[in-house]
């Protein structure tokens, strides 16, 4: 630039500083900078308040072919290609008009504004850079991840965005396939879009009605269909609606149709810090990993984990559902009558007070004991009987302090109830600097066994319970390698009630129908009954020593992508326990679980473990082998002296291949008692699941389950459950998914045992899944 006009530029610089605006003289044919800078004219007084807003001191750069000032209106006008920047700000149009004191602007022709991630395309806008508010007319915009159109448009302060008689839909092109048709939207860019009077349509055709919709961006899919035809349900169409109550609750609401079964309406609540839940307490207590489409299996490194205070501090859910069943008892004998009118009650909720410090409740209420099976077989398979309880727990760093109540409501399950129990954990730890560890655990409550009204046999029983359990460790290392630990304890049970049994008999003639003239044959029929006795405190003093020691070799390899040198270590491990007879056997206790089973006990486990290790980007257990056996001292009459060998194998010898496998040996029948293996394989664009399930006399059940995802916008599923020792396939599935720009469909086919059924469900594809449980 010649020497005159940075004189001239430098002069204007300073005649136009109390009006905050810097120009640069107009040359032919070059671009024109230009930056308004209004926090200059403030009193130095608000120094510290401009200082503390930083939008408010952010400079408005204008950018234009040509660019004119008329300072007696304080107005900037700017033509072709002009370009206004401010933060993350930036509008672009044809011609523009800058007022340059209150940041108000008028743009016309290809005009373009965006913010962030959002941009909006118009003919005309009128907008103020500082207030954010303005008057966007009609026009196209995309609001990750929502592109809308409106007759007319306001942008109101903090950003949000006002639309009238709009279309809103996640699909790009003219002619989108599934969008919304609302008279009033509120876009809040990257956080939520809410409206009123909302019609879904599909290809023009409206589908579905109502009078508010609110989506959170990253919240389930605000609707989602699911029709199909099953032969226990018939045709039928599972919906899921979703939407926002609050900041902190969204709620769900469910219509369902069923030819064969009638209908079904369910409502679901769900509530959070952050608002941001996005799944109810069913499906997060299911395990279920969804790198596994179609919901089956579960990933061994990515199952789903509990986290009472990291990710919410308190969250929770209320699910509602009822329906009038036209087939209630499926054509089966069941073991209690079903009524038509059949429902569910679940209310779950979890708060963590601090981090030491949470608390949960869940309360199940049925109408029968077949409705999860029938209704929501994936929590079923999950947890067949829901429990009922609320529990307060202190976690400590070196103990644990937990009050549970629970209560049974459902008379169709036998249940455990604790009113209430008190439990201290005391992990082991070190006694001040010395080799002795000490660990413990004590509780005290009010116990009630009761069982399921069915069972006429059963007389329910309760009393107060008391249990000690105190073990102290001594902790040494003998000839340099040999770890030695014994130890010694006490186990102290406090029983307000004890049981002992009557036994009454009664000889009975029987007499034959057939022959008048045959004599009578006695027999004897014996009852006997529970008779309640008196306290006691039962005492078990307890006597052990653990041995073990390792060894290892390393070989060295060559470096390479999957081993890299290999270490073999191996522990051989002995475990001696002296457990005398208790004061008081386990036949005259009332039983509610293992504390009451503590018996005389004398025998020693014999063990070794074997694990080859190598390196890549962290340490790797390609084998990990653990085998035992226990020989016992005193065994009882119908026990052997030594124990069937047992085996746990761990294998990972890929990043993306997983092994387990794990059972008993019979080596006195030469036969493998039970048997668990599995394998794992997950890839980028595949996994494959194969498991073997072997009980000797009762089960051989072979289950495997593959996908693959050929292209980012397909994926195949399918499993099949063949059952080894009767030769009979017990189930099979396949499912396809299917990402059409902004809608995703997948379906599904599925035959267990003697129901089959297909199925179809449509969601947006930008917004996670609604979980529909089909039942199948």
């Amino acid at each position: 630039m010649p020497r005159s006009s940075f004189l001239i530029l430098c002069s204007l610089f300073v005649m136009f500083l109390s009006a905050g605006l810097a120009v640069a003289e107009d040359t032919s044919g070059k671009t024109n900078n230009s930056s308004i800078d209004n926090s200059q004219t403030e009193d130095t007084s608000k120094k510290s308040d401009k200082t503390s807003n930083a939008k408010d001191s952010e400079l408005l750069d204008i950018t234009a072919e040509s660019v004119e000032f008329e300072r007696t209106k304080n107005m900037m006008i700017a033509t072709g290609q002009a370009i206004a920047k401010r933060g993350n700000e930036t509008l672009r149009a044809d011609f523009m008009t800058i007022n340059t004191e209150t940041y108000d602007v008028y743009a016309e022709g290809n005009v373009s504004y965006e913010s962030g991630s959002e941009m909006w395309v118009g003919d005309k806008l009128r907008y103020n850079f500082k207030t954010g508010s303005g008057d966007f007319g009609s026009f196209k915009a995309f609001f990750e991840p929502f592109y809308l159109t409106a007759d007319t448009s306001h942008q109101l302060p903090k950003g949000h965005l006002e639309l009238n008689n709009a279309t809103v839909t996640t699909c790009e092109g003219e002619k989108p396939v599934v969008y919304l048709k609302s008279k009033r939207v509120l876009v809040v860019p990257g956080v939520r879009v809410y409206a009123k009077h909302v019609t879904l349509l599909v290809k023009g055709v409206p589908i579905f009605y109502s009078p508010i919709w609110e989506q959170n961006i990253g919240s389930r899919n605000f609707i989602s269909f699911t029709p199909g035809f099953s032969s226990k349900m018939h045709a039928f169409l599972l919906t899921d609606f979703n939407y926002r109550l609050s900041r902190h609750f969204e709620a769900s609401t469910h219509f369902d149709v069923r030819t064969r079964r009638g209908f079904g309406l369910g409502q679901d609540i769900m509530w959070s810090e952050t608002g941001n839940v996005t799944e109810l307490s069913t499906e997060r207590f299911m395990g279920v990993s969804d790198r596994n489409f179609w919901d089956l299996h579960e990933d061994p490194d990515a199952k789903r984990e509990y986290k009472e205070a990291k990710d919410e501090a308190w969250f929770g859910d209320l699910i509602l559902y009822g329906l009038l069943d036209n087939w209630p008892d499926e054509g089966k004998e069941q073991d209690y009558e079903i009524d038509k009118e059949r429902y569910r009650i679940r209310f779950y909720h979890n708060h963590s007070f601090d981090e030491r410090n949470y608390g949960m409740v869940q309360l199940n209420y049925l109408s029968d004991p077949k409705i999860i099976e029938h209704f929501f077989r994936k929590e079923y398979k999950a947890s067949p009987e829901p429990e009922n309880y609320l529990s307060l727990v202190h976690s400590a760093e070196k103990f644990t302090l937990s009050l549970m109540f629970q209560q049974r409501l459902n008379d169709f399950y036998t249940s455990i109830d604790k009113l209430p129990e008190l439990t201290l954990d005391v992990m082991r730890q070190q006694i001040l600097d010395s080799n002795f560890y000490y660990e413990g655990e004590h509780s005290a409550g009010f116990l009630k066994k009761e069982w399921e009204k069915n069972e006429k046999d059963e007389e329910d029983y309760s009393l107060f319970r008391f249990h000690s359990e105190n073990m102290l460790y001594y902790s040494t290392k003998q000839l340099g390698f040999l770890n030695l630990i014994p130890r010694a304890g006490y186990h102290g049970t406090y029983y307000s009630k004890t049981k002992d049994k009557e036994e009454t008999s009664t000889i009975v003639q029987l007499f034959s129908n057939d022959d008048p003239d045959a004599q009578p044959v006695l027999t004897t029929n014996i009852v006997s009954r529970v008779i309640e006795q008196g306290s006691v405190f039962r005492s078990v003093p307890e006597l052990g020593i653990e041995a073990s020691f390792k060894a290892f070799k390393v070989w060295d390899t060559h470096p390479g992508s999957f081993i890299n040198d290999l270490r073999h270590i191996v522990r051989p491990y002995v475990d001696y326990t002296y457990m005398p007879e208790p004061n008081a056997l386990k036949d005259e206790l009332f039983q509610f679980d293992e504390i009451d089973e503590l018996d005389k006990l004398n025998e020693i486990k014999i063990g070794v473990e074997n694990k080859l290790q190598t390196r890549r980007d962290k340490r790797y257990d390609l084998i990990n082998l653990d085998t035992w056996t226990t020989y016992r001292f005193d065994p009882a009459d119908d026990q052997e002296d030594f124990g069937h060998i047992g085996f746990d194998l761990k294998s990972r010898p890929l990043d993306d291949v997983y092994i387990r496998i794990s059972g008993f040996f019979n080596q006195y029948e030469t036969r493998i008692e039970s048997l668990s293996s599995r394998l794992d394989i997950y890839h980028t664009r595949t996994y494959y699941n194969l498991e073997h399930i072997y009980r000797h006399d009762n089960k051989n059940l072979l289950v495997a389950s593959a996908g693959f995802t050929p292209h980012v916008n397909w994926k195949f599923g399918g499993e099949i459950r063949y059952d080894l020792e009767d030769s009979e396939l017990e189930q099979y599935a396949i499912t396809v998914q299917r990402v059409l720009d902004c809608v995703t469909v997948k379906a599904g086919f599925e035959w267990l045992d003697d129901d089959y059924g297909f199925w179809f469900q449509f969601w947006f594809t930008e917004f996670p899944k609604g979980r529909l449980d089909i039942s199948l």
